[in-house]
């Protein structure tokens, strides 16, 4: 792997990391913009545009944009951040239609893998990336954002209040917070895990604990602790596209289908 110029910064005593889930994520560090990869990366991949039409349809709507018709960059202006950003999906997403982006993670080798690719293109190269946890960057930062991210993050940390807390204090008065992950149901136990890795191999046997599910109602109250108020929920749901044709499945947003994949936004008081 190439040399990168990611710093360690100092780990704190208290903090929502998982040392092993970290590890996980530097052991497929290699594989983030392979779209066919079965590392974990690969459905990320296909749900990334639902994901981020999703977001910036709220954002457009809740923060008071006006952008012009096929403005390509309708988010110019706000800054952004992603936490647990991994090899930059989202960050080089929501860059592109503008949006100043900063995005941090623990994992030394996606950070890296995320600086190489953004350095590849224009549109990218300014993308700030840090290898820091967010409860280090909230305390010792003055820096608010106007957006703040973390998707699929909540259900790889040991303490997901205290991790959504501290992601809310990155987010400026009036500004937003987007969440998104699993819910703790039957339905997201069945196809999250046993069909995603056991059945089909979508992603590797262990990549996901069903006792590190979040509900809505656990993570809206959460938010709330944070000074996070709901303004938005809906449903990230796989379906099957067409089994003779690969990827064969594809994901919708769904308002009121929140029993698998689900994504929250909320705007700070």
């Amino acid at each position: 792997m190439a040399m990168c110029s990611c710093g360690m910064s100092k780990v704190m005593k208290k903090h929502s990391e998982i040392k092993d889930e970290v590890e996980k994520f530097n052991r497929i560090a290699e594989d983030w913009w392979n779209p066919h990869s079965a590392s974990g990366v690969g459905p990320l991949h296909i749900m990334n545009p639902t994901r981020i039409g999703y977001i910036k349809k709220q954002i457009i709507s809740q923060l008071g944009i006006e952008p012009k018709n096929n403005d390509p960059k309708p988010l110019l202006g706000l800054r952004g951040l992603d936490v647990g950003c991994g090899g930059g999906m989202v960050a080089e997403a929501l860059h592109k239609l503008g949006m100043q982006m900063t995005g941090i993670d623990l994992a030394k080798d996606s950070i890296c893998i995320a600086q190489a690719h953004a350095k590849q293109d224009p549109e990218t190269k300014d993308i700030v990336y840090r290898q820091i946890s967010v409860e280090e960057m909230s305390q010792n930062s003055e820096e608010k954002f106007d957006v703040v991210l973390s998707l699929e993050v909540v259900e790889h940390v040991q303490n997901y209040p205290m991790f959504v807390k501290m992601c809310a204090a990155l987010v400026r008065k009036r500004g937003m917070l987007v969440l998104s992950t699993f819910n703790r149901t039957y339905m997201a136990w069945l196809k999250g895990i046993i069909a995603t890795e056991y059945i089909f191999g979508a992603v590797p046997v262990g990549t996901h604990s069903y006792d590190m599910f979040v509900t809505p109602k656990e993570l809206i109250a959460a938010m709330s602790a944070g000074g996070v108020k709901l303004t938005s929920q809906t449903g990230i749901v796989l379906e099957i596209d067409s089994i003779f044709k690969k990827p064969w499945y594809k994901f919708e947003a769904i308002e009121d289908d929140l029993s698998v994949n689900y994504i929250l936004t909320g705007i700070k008081d």
